[in-house]
């Protein structure tokens, strides 16, 4: 069997398709709030088309981003969202791994965006 794997922008994709909302700095963080259980239908089909890994909606999960939102104090519960809604495919499905994702700072992989390395080191730590 080929292993499968779903990438973030995959999700994201398929986050603003089924959610109809209006990309933003946060969009993909942000439907774990306003569509509870969306993450966990996605990584479910993906299930029923083969994927072998859920990679989880982690990605844009930063402090940096969610102190711009006024987010930050939500820091672990859409971690833990992101990482129930998941393995919840994962055992609907009975098979599978669950990859954690960690984007980019200052939402960009711009090099010239991006915090002194000391400053970025902290931020991710």
């Amino acid at each position: 069997m080929t292993d499968i794997t779903l990438l973030d922008g995959g999700m994201g994709q398929e986050l603003v398709h089924r959610s109809g909302d209006m990309p933003t700095s946060l969009w993909a963080t942000r439907v774990m709030l306003d569509h509870p259980g969306m993450v966990e239908a996605i990584h479910a089909d993906y299930f029923k088309a083969g994927a072998t890994i859920a990679t989880t909606n982690t990605y844009a999960i930063h402090h940096d981003r969610l102190t711009k939102d006024g987010l930050d104090d939500q820091f672990t519960t859409l971690h833990r969202n992101a990482l129930t809604e998941a393995k919840a495919a994962r055992a609907a499905h009975g098979s599978g791994r669950i990859a954690g994702s960690i984007g980019p700072l200052v939402a960009s992989y711009r090099p010239d965006t991006h915090p002194p390395h000391h400053e970025a080191v902290a931020k991710y730590a």
